[in-house]
């Protein structure tokens, strides 16, 4: 009895822990990510800008965002969504010219993954593999908001 209910402890811990690792691979940069982003996307998520997408698009897949901040020309929207936080930049036509997410990474995991940097400016990396600007700025050690914009 005593052995059944340990081994199905350590078959559920191995379960949990499982599952912990997928969300801490999907909240980091991985080469699904990577490809996504050179082609204007944000993996997993109704954001991209391979195409004109609008805030009512968002809207449809997601509800209404957490917070909203109005900057005159620039309308900018925050999604929390699965632990990440997103920022939505909505331009004067009202469609979505850029996309932001946090990502637990550091600077040595970016530059492993996406390569040498385009363009490096104190805390910020630039990438411009495509027709998508890709931009890493630092928020602290482990924690640099990918941000996605439309050239």
């Amino acid at each position: 009895m005593k052995k059944s209910m340990i081994f199905t402890f350590l078959i559920l811990l191995s379960i949990i822990l499982t599952a912990c690792l997928k969300e801490a691979e999907n909240q980091s940069l991985n080469k699904e990510m990577i490809e996504e982003l050179k082609n204007g996307k944000i993996v997993n998520t109704p954001l991209r800008l391979d195409r004109k997408i609008t805030m009512t698009d968002v809207e449809k897949e997601w509800g209404k965002p957490d917070e909203h901040h109005d900057h005159e020309d620039i309308q900018t929207y925050v999604y929390v969504k699965n632990n990440k936080r997103f920022v939505i930049a909505e331009d004067e036509l009202k469609q979505v010219s850029r996309i932001g997410v946090e990502l637990n990474v550091t600077k040595s995991e970016i530059e492993k993954k996406m390569g040498k940097p385009t363009h490096k400016s104190g805390k910020i990396l630039s990438y411009h593999p495509t027709g998508y600007l890709i931009t890493f700025t630092k928020k602290n050690e482990h924690t640099w908001t990918l941000n996605l914009h439309r050239n």
